[in-house]
C-alpha cells in the first residue's frame, strides 16, 4: 500500500488571543443554560493545525479521513483554485469496519449518473482513501489548462461544500469552512510500485485486491435488500425506531432516539407513577431501563425513521452493520398519526415510543406506528457498501441497516444451522457484569443531551459456562 497519512478534520473557533473558544450560553437558558444544539466552528483544523498544507510528490498516497467535528459534515473533493480544474479523483478502499472488496472511484469530473463526485462524511465516520497525484487523466486536464506538472508544481485544495446542519442548512464559506487543507504537489515523480486502485480487475482475482476474504454479505448492496446468495439472510428481529427532536421556545431542548431518554424513564410521572415504562427491562445493577436487548448471534434489521429536520450520523457500539437502503416516507401523514398514538392523542416528549415496545406493532419491535413509504428504496452508495458502525440517516427518510450481533468474519447463518447458532458468538462475554453498550447520534452535542440509549446483548449459553465477572 502507499504511505499512510491520517487526517483528523475538525471545525473550531478561536478568540482574539488564539485560544479555543466554545459558546457557553444555551438557546433555552431556563432548561439548558449551556447547551448548544450544534456547535459549528468558523475555522478548519486538521491534525490540530489550522488550514495546514501537506507536501506530496506525484505518486499515490493513502489517507485515513476521520470527521472529528462536533456537528459539521464534509462533502469533499480536490480542486486547483487557480485554474478551477477538479481532481485528481479519490479511491475509497475502506470504511469504518475495514476494507471494501474493491476500490470505489470518487471523481468530481464524472456525472452523477456515472458515479460519486464527492465524499460525504458526518461526525464519527471514517474512510480509507487513495489519491494518485500522478493520475494521467487529471494531469491531462491540467496540461490543457496550461499547467505542465513535469516542470511546475501545483497547490490543490481539499474542498468542502457541505451545508450545516446537513443537508439543507447554511452553505460552507468558500474562503474559510469551504477549504480543509492544501496539498502542495511537487514536480518529483518517483517510481511508484504501490497498489494501484485504478488497475482493471480480472475474474480470477476480483475478490482479493483489498481483502484476503470477501466481505461476509448480510446485504446485497446493488439491490438494497438482505442478501439472498449464496445463502439467504433472514432477520431474526426487525425494530422500527425513531429519531426525535424536542423543541422549546428558542430552539431544540433535546434530541432523542426512539423518544426515550438515556435512562429509559418517562418524563410523564402521571402516566407511570414510578416513572418506568412497564415494557422496558430494568438493569438493576446500573439503574437503566433497556428496550434493545438483542440475542447474541442474531441478525436484526433496524428501520430508523428520521422525524427531525436534519441528518444524523447514527452509531452502534460493539458491532459493525451493513446499510440496506434508504427510503422516503410521507412525513405529513406520519407525524399526526404518530402524535395521535400517544395517550391523550398528543405527542409527549421523552415519554418513550407511543405504543408498547414489544406488542404495539404486530410486525416490528419499537412501539411506533408504521410509516407510509414513498417511491423506491435507494441502495447504499458504493463507498458505503461495506461494514460500517456509523451511517448517515437523512430527514424525511427511513434508513434500514442489518446488524448482526457477532463478529464480522463469521459466516452467514444457514437455515439448517441450529438456533441459536453456537458459532455466531463473540470471543468475550458481551454481558459480563451486566455490561451495557450504546447506540447514539455521533453529533457530539446531540449525544451529550439525551440522543443516546444503552443496549445489552443476551449471550448464548450453548457450549459455555458463564462465570460472573470473568470473560470466557
Amino acid at each position: 500500500m502507499p504511505p499512510l497519512v491520517p487526517l483528523i478534520i475538525q471545525d473550531r473557533m478561536f478568540d482574539t488571543n488564539g485560544q479555543l473558544y466554545f459558546p457557553n450560553v444555551g438557546l433555552n437558558i431556563a432548561e439548558h443554560p449551556f447547551w448548544q444544539p450544534e456547535f459549528v466552528g468558523d475555522t478548519i483544523v486538521v491534525n490540530g493545525k489550522v488550514w495546514p498544507y501537506y507536501a506530496v510528490d506525484q505518486q499515490r498516497y493513502l489517507f485515513w479521513f476521520l470527521n472529528g467535528s462536533n456537528a459539521r459534515p464534509y462533502d469533499m473533493f480536490l480542486q486547483d483554485l487557480v485554474t478551477g480544474i477538479k481532481g485528481p479523483p479519490m479511491w475509497v478502499i475502506g470504511t469504518d469496519g475495514g476494507f471494501l472488496d474493491t476500490p470505489v472511484l470518487i471523481d468530481p469530473n464524472q456525472t452523477k449518473k456515472a458515479g460519486q463526485q464527492s465524499l460525504v462524511m458526518m461526525p464519527g465516520e471514517r474512510y480509507l482513501v487513495i489519491i494518485d497525484f500522478a493520475d494521467p487523466v487529471w494531469q491531462g486536464l491540467m496540461l490543457a489548462a496550461g499547467v505542465d506538472l513535469s516542470v511546475q508544481g501545483v497547490n490543490l485544495t481539499l474542498r468542502n461544500t457541505a451545508r450545516t446542519p446537513f443537508p439543507d442548512g447554511a452553505p460552507a464559506v468558500s474562503s474559510t469552512t469551504g477549504r480543509i487543507l492544501q496539498f502542495r504537489v511537487s514536480t518529483n515523480k518517483p517510481t511508484d510500485n504501490s497498489f494501484d486502485p485504478s488497475a482493471p480487475v480480472t475474474p480470477t482475482d476480483w475478490d482479493t485486491p483489498l481483502r484476503k476474504n470477501k466481505i461476509v454479505r448480510l446485504v446485497d448492496p446493488v439491490a438494497g435488500t438482505l442478501a439472498t446468495t449464496p445463502d439467504p439472510v433472514i432477520a431474526n428481529v426487525t425494530r422500527l425506531l425513531t429519531l426525535n427532536e424536542v423543541m422549546g421556545m428558542a430552539g431544540p431542548l433535546e434530541v432523542l432516539v426512539n423518544n426515550t431518554k438515556w435512562g429509559g424513564k418517562s418524563a410523564d410521572t402521571v402516566m407511570f407513577p414510578d416513572g418506568i415504562r412497564p415494557d422496558f427491562t430494568e438493569n438493576t445493577l446500573i439503574g437503566n431501563y433497556l428496550s434493545e436487548m438483542p440475542q447474541e448471534g442474531d441478525t436484526e434489521v433496524w428501520e430508523i425513521i428520521n422525524m427531525t429536520a436534519d441528518a444524523h450520523p447514527i452509531h452502534l457500539h460493539l458491532v459493525q452493520f451493513q446499510l440496506i437502503n434508504r427510503q422516503a416516507y410521507d412525513v405529513k401523514a406520519y407525524i399526526p398519526a404518530y402524535d395521535a398514538a400517544f395517550p391523550g392523542g398528543l405527542y409527549i416528549p421523552a415519554y418513550g415510543p407511543p405504543l408498547d415496545y414489544n406488542t404495539g406493532n404486530l410486525n416490528k419491535l419499537g412501539g411506533n406506528p408504521e410509516p407510509t413509504v414513498i417511491g423506491l428504496a435507494m441502495p447504499p452508495l458504493p463507498s458505503e457498501a461495506g461494514w460500517k458502525d456509523t451511517v448517515i440517516m437523512y430527514p424525511g427518510e427511513v434508513t434500514r441497516i442489518a446488524v448482526r450481533w457477532a463478529p464480522t468474519d463469521k459466516p452467514i447463518h444457514k437455515t439448517t444451522d441450529p438456533y441459536p447458532n453456537p458459532n455466531l458468538v463473540f470471543p468475550f462475554n458481551p454481558r459480563d457484569l451486566w455490561r451495557e453498550y450504546v447506540w447514539h447520534c455521533h453529533i457530539i452535542d446531540h449525544e451529550d443531551n439525551e440522543m443516546m440509549r444503552p443496549d445489552q446483548v443476551v449471550p448464548q449459553a450453548v457450549g459455555r459456562s458463564y462465570v460472573q465477572g470473568v470473560d470466557y
